[in-house]
């Protein structure tokens, strides 16, 4: 089955982040309507992005300050999983 482990909560509408021994990871913007941005990265990071009902919607691997393109998405909540196992919500709008 699916779960989602160690989920952070919303804390600012424009960033979210989580905790790093190096670095906080932020993303940015949230919500947004064309692409999600993360800094802060230490390094290439795999991932995951789930929709509200878990399914797999796109994966790949992401470096400090890339962006993934979500112009295509349908507008809603969404999960960037982290191969590590944090995950960030983010919105499309």
């Amino acid at each position: 089955g699916f779960a989602f482990d160690n989920i952070i909560s919303v804390i600012e509408l424009n960033t979210q982040e989580f905790d790093n021994p190096d670095s906080k990871i932020e993303l940015f913007p949230n919500p947004s309507t064309e692409y999600i941005q993360l800094f802060n990265l230490i390094k290439t990071e795999n991932y995951k992005i789930y929709n509200i009902i878990g399914d797999e919607i796109m994966r790949g691997a992401i470096s400090n300050e890339e962006i993934i393109d979500i112009r295509f998405f349908t507008n809603g909540l969404y999960f960037l999983k982290f191969e590590n196992g944090n995950t960030i919500k983010f919105i499309k709008k």
